[in-house]
């Protein structure tokens, strides 16, 4: 609640680094509420690091992915020994991010994931560690144009000479 009744300037970066054994629920809750208060203060950085979530799927706020301040987002999940499925809203249009990355997520909608994508304009790195990225059989860069974009996972890669690795 302090955090909510600060002054309103604008807020550069905000970081919720959430250890231990807690509830999901109660995680969720607080989580998104701080998020959205930063967003009305826009915020330029936002990390969210969860450590041993039993969060099977976690909900991006739909403001978050349409935050018109936000620069570089940064997103962890992990500690449960299995991936957490993001559910991404419909419509996405973050135009002045150029960081994004991601650890221990799951994205098993590839239409979503791949607005995800196009709805960052001004992308340049890209970061996918340890993620579960479907596939419709198609290459990814078809989505990712000429950005420079690296994916990384905890599987082996191949490179294909344009920044961007691939699973073999």
């Amino acid at each position: 609640m302090v955090f909510m009744f600060r002054d309103h300037t604008n807020i550069q970066k905000l970081s919720v680094p959430w250890e231990g054994a807690a509830s999901g629920d109660s995680v969720v809750v607080n989580v998104n509420r701080w998020i959205l208060f930063a967003i009305k203060q826009d915020v330029q950085e936002i990390t969210i690091r969860i450590g041993e979530s039993h969060v099977a799927a976690y909900e991006i706020p739909h403001r978050l992915l349409n935050c018109k301040s936000l620069r570089k987002l940064e997103i962890y999940m992990y500690g449960n020994g299995r991936y957490t499925d993001i559910i991404l809203p419909k419509s996405m249009n973050l135009t002045q991010l150029k960081v994004l990355i991601l650890e221990g997520l799951s994205f098993s909608n590839v239409e979503l994931r791949k607005r995800l994508i196009s709805s960052c304009p001004v992308l340049e790195i890209l970061t996918a560690i340890d993620c579960d990225l479907q596939t419709d059989n198609h290459r990814e860069s078809d989505v990712l144009n000429e950005q420079r974009i690296l994916v990384l996972s905890g599987r082996k890669q191949e490179n294909d000479g344009n920044g961007t690795c691939y699973d073999s």
